[in-house]
């Protein structure tokens, strides 16, 4: 639709990536169930999200999203070039094209991962994961220049897991450093991933989260990054949470949850899952509830709590 150069030198395009209709391939997606935040960094720490690349060729980035959004007329996006030579020839070629009066011209393409086809016609994709945008010469959209990656529009079936086997790998390395801190755990001098104060040895996080949790090397990528960033907020939350237990009264566990749980209710009188006295109202459903939601704790605590309830009813 539009594109235009900065005071920056930068070249900003913005255009229709994805529309209503049939392509080439017979295929229709609705804008509408298109979900665009991971491409766009929505949510995600600084620095992460989908990319532009060209011709669907995801070591090749020539662009960054700025801006997008989803309207009746399908899918917009704005994005910025990357200075790059092969960059500056695309530019060179859009204005040739242009100035020759050509009818023909480069499109956008989206590419993700399906989620929901329309039961009463295959053909049409109700729901997809959208993770990056290709600038390409080869559009199959006739009259939009919109086409679909492989991975999107030609029936693959590819489990749908945004960010889930991330989180349970963060969750995970969280898990393991607050034991290495709190001593729950006896950690060998010989430890291939971390040193004996939880923090990763040298240039070993990418391998952590491969070997032990079993992520693809792009996954783990993206973890080992996040843990870097993290990790010494990790380490002073453990800290305290250290500190705030030495001294407290010991006891039968399911005591210490229920004294646990009084205090809670005492600083907060509306929880709506706790009787004054600070039992649970209702089952290990109410309480999984109290902990994930009022106390924001994370799936292994929980866990681990619920396991104390359940083994004394």
């Amino acid at each position: 639709m539009k594109a235009e150069q900065n005071q920056d030198g930068d070249w900003i395009f913005e255009g229709i990536a994805s529309l209503p209709g049939k392509d080439l391939q017979g295929e229709e997606v609705l804008p509408e169930g298109l979900e665009i935040d991971y491409l766009l960094g929505k949510g995600l720490p600084p620095g992460a999200g989908g990319y532009i690349n060209y011709d669907h060729q995801p070591e090749t980035i020539v662009g960054v999203p700025l801006d997008g959004k989803i309207d009746r007329n399908g899918f917009w996006i704005k994005w910025k070039a990357l200075k790059t030579p092969l960059m500056q020839k695309i530019v060179e070629q859009m204005k040739a094209m242009k100035e020759a009066g050509w009818p023909r011209r480069y499109g956008m393409s989206i590419e993700g991962v399906v989620k929901e086809y329309d039961k009463n016609d295959p053909s049409r994709i109700k729901r997809a994961f959208i993770r990056n945008v290709a600038l390409t010469p080869t559009p199959v959209h006739p009259g939009t220049f919109v086409d679909f990656a492989k991975s999107l529009s030609s029936g693959a079936q590819v489990s749908y897991q945004p960010m889930d086997e991330r989180r349970r790998a963060i969750l995970g390395w969280s898990q393991d450093v607050a034991d290495i801190r709190l001593r729950r755990v006896l950690l060998k001098s010989n430890n291939p991933y971390f040193h004996r104060d939880g923090t990763f040895r040298k240039d070993r996080e990418l391998d952590y989260f491969m070997d032990v949790h079993g992520l693809p090397e792009a996954q783990a990528a993206w973890c080992a990054w996040y843990a870097s960033k993290r990790e010494q907020t990790v380490s002073k939350s453990i800290q305290k949470l250290a500190e705030s237990l030495r001294g407290r009264p010991r006891g039968h566990p399911l005591e210490i949850v229920h004294r646990h749980l009084k205090e809670f209710k005492n600083k907060h009188p509306d929880c709506p899952h706790l009787t004054e006295d600070g039992r649970i109202k209702g089952g290990l459903r109410e309480a999984a509830h109290h902990f994930y939601n009022c106390e924001k704790r994370n799936g292994s605590e929980v866990n681990a709590i619920l396991e104390i309830i359940r083994n004394n009813r």
